[in-house]
């Protein structure tokens, strides 16, 4: 599972507008494309139910290099919606302490450092691999069930069987390497019932990824999509 979190920056701007000097203004980015125009939706209707001016902005360069830019322009925004390294990375240098919210005594996720909460949950993503139903239809001539994919022998099976039924390249990995390692080479501590300790004994020599049964595992299965990824 991925968290996407937000923090809020203790320098919360108000420049106001030409109607009203003195209005808030709330600036926030938004990191995920797909719900920009909900998220502009819903800050015009709380900027006409509560006076105050939201504004929302998206960018699709990666979050650190964007944050990075802002900051380094003296124009960060109030609210950003970011991933929980960045909560670590940026929040003790430029975030709001918000253990005192009520929402707090609500979730296990928030992100701490030093003992205050610089982040809170808004999302949580799971990952998985994305399947055409038709597509595999049409060439096996069976409807597909994707509850017989429990192993990375039976997703092999039917990999091949795509192949001998005409289709040559039977999966896609996305492109994008940040995405590879943030969201699937990540999985090999983030599943570990202690994932720190796990990190720290791979630190100090006395785990090693080449002998781990979780990483052996995740590369088979990367295996087989890279060696049938249609952009290989």
């Amino acid at each position: 599972m991925a968290l996407t979190m937000v923090f809020a920056l203790a320098a919360c701007g108000g420049s106001g507008t030409a109607s009203d000097p003195d209005a808030v203004t709330i600036t926030i980015f938004n990191s995920k494309m797909e719900i920009q125009s909900q998220m502009e939706e819903m800050a015009a209707q709380y900027s006409e139910e509560k006076g105050v001016n939201v504004e929302v902005y998206y960018s699709n360069d990666t979050v650190a290099a964007h944050m990075a830019t802002r900051y380094a322009s003296n124009e960060p925004y109030t609210i950003s919606m970011v991933d929980a390294k960045d909560i670590y990375s940026l929040a003790v240098d430029h975030g709001i302490d918000l253990s005192g919210e009520p929402w707090v005594a609500n979730t296990t996720q928030a992100i701490s450092v030093d003992g205050k909460v610089l982040g809170f949950p808004v999302c949580v993503e799971a990952r998985g691999i994305i399947y055409n139903a038709d597509a595999i239809k049409n060439v096996t001539g069976k409807d597909f069930d994707p509850t017989t994919i429990k192993t990375t022998a039976d997703f092999q099976a039917i990999v091949d069987e795509l192949i001998a039924g005409g289709m040559e390249s039977p999966t896609g990995v996305m492109k994008e390497d940040w995405s590879l390692a943030a969201h699937f080479l990540s999985e090999v501590y983030e599943q570990r019932e202690d994932p720190d300790g796990f990190v720290s004994a791979l630190k100090d020599g006395s785990a090693s990824l080449i002998d781990d049964a979780k990483f052996n595992e995740m590369m088979d299965t990367f295996d087989v999509l890279k060696n049938n990824n249609i952009g290989k």
